[in-house]
């Protein structure tokens, strides 16, 4: 099998109608991938590697495909990058992880092979993101008999490892770096910018990961948080030994960190600056993965969420009162909620409480008050942005 085949799908992608403009778009992020065929791999699949997004599949799986089945298929492959889905711990539960991640957007595919799997297989609700797919498949999902089909690779039937098989191969997702992280919005940014208004149905989840903090949070969070998170750890076979290598256990942390976001919502606070809060809350959620309360409020608590591990923030904004940072200091002291740390987003003009036990960090907007009018903890200002979305 020769790459021809999956060329000419590419290109029928590009010369896609305007009636089919999201199909344009994953066409032209194909183009900037590097294609890759392997007998590896069962089917077909996309990873990053030494910062280059590449495209990798099975002659024998891709032959028997008619045109609609392999478009599809690789559209399949461009919603798992647009979704982040590349993206992904060791901690999580892969077999389910991937299961959760294909019913999530094959929902959003027509004409895909035989066999693909799909939210009423399992008797879940559809249009939900894999977060909420993997904690429902987590908790219902048991491995079965296997039940291997022929072929290199046929949808939906019971793999070895108990779970169904999905369309395409994800054994080379891991977590990514920030640097393999950035060739991905790199390839995304470009498409998007060279296809202008053509995001299509997508353009919410695409501009949420085009997205860049100013804030380098992995910096900032390392002092704070692994130290108490260091302090519950245990042995394991997960993480080799830094000193006596492979043949002995190191250590992982044995509890999440516990960070509290609060957001002032107030009337101080434009539309613009919130939307570099959310940014901001993006970093924190990319760069240290951990459960994470989030408080939105003005003169009094508007909103309390808590988000799990790499749950996505659906805001929805409230308040615009008058700003005092007190009312969220009193709420922690009152839940006994004990974070290793809180960041506040804010312009800093409100009224400040007494300094708490446990460490703050003031996350200032770019019109903001000055860093040393803070009173206590750290406090950060956010890079301010031109017309063209820059930092400037």
């Amino acid at each position: 099998m020769k790459i021809e085949k999956v060329g000419a799908a590419i290109l029928r992608m590009m010369q896609s109608t305007r009636q089919e403009e999201d199909r344009a778009f994953y066409g032209s992020i194909l183009l900037k991938t590097m294609i890759e065929q392997t007998k590896k791999i069962p089917t077909m699949g996309v990873c990053v590697r030494n910062t280059e997004l590449y495209l990798i599949y099975n002659p024998d799986f891709v032959e028997p495909l008619t045109m609609l089945e392999l478009i599809a298929v690789l559209e399949h492959e461009v919603l798992h990058i647009i979704y982040e889905h590349l993206n992904v711990n060791d901690e999580v539960n892969k077999p389910i992880y991937n299961l959760a991640c294909d019913i999530a957007i094959n929902q959003m595919i027509t004409n895909l092979p035989k066999g693909c799997l799909f939210p009423d297989q399992f008797k879940l609700p559809k249009d939900k993101n894999s977060t909420w797919y993997y904690g429902e498949l987590l908790k219902k999902f048991k491995p079965q008999k296997p039940n291997p089909g022929k072929g290199p690779g046929n949808p939906g039937d019971i793999a070895a490892d108990g779970y169904p098989r999905t369309v395409d191969d994800h054994g080379e997702w891991s977590e990514l770096s920030e640097n393999d992280k950035e060739t991905i919005r790199q390839v995304v940014e470009e498409t998007a910018k060279e296809m202008e208004h053509t995001l299509g149905k997508h353009e919410e989840q695409i501009k949420r990961l085009l997205k860049r903090p100013s804030i380098p949070w992995h910096i900032v969070f390392r002092h704070y948080l692994r130290a108490s998170v260091r302090a519950f750890s245990k042995a394991s076979w997960k993480r080799p030994n830094r000193k006596l290598g492979e043949m002995a256990k190191g250590r992982i942390p044995d509890r999440m960190a516990k960070v509290i976001v609060a957001i002032d919502n107030s009337g101080s606070v434009d539309d613009g600056e919130f939307q570099k809060f959310m940014a901001e809350l993006n970093g924190i959620q990319k760069n240290y993965p951990s459960d994470i309360t989030i408080i939105q409020c003005d003169c009094k608590i508007n909103s309390v969420e808590k988000l799990k591990k790499n749950q996505r923030y659906t805001f929805k904004r409230c308040g615009r009162g008058a700003t005092s940072f007190i009312p969220v200091f009193d709420y922690i002291k009152e839940k006994r909620l004990c974070p290793d740390v809180l960041v506040y987003l804010t312009d800093g003009e409100g009224t400040f409480p007494e300094q708490p036990r446990y460490p703050v960090i003031w996350t200032l907007t770019p019109r903001g008050i000055d860093v040393g009018d803070v009173p206590f903890g750290r406090a950060i200002k956010i890079k301010p942005t031109g017309e063209n979305g820059e930092e400037l």
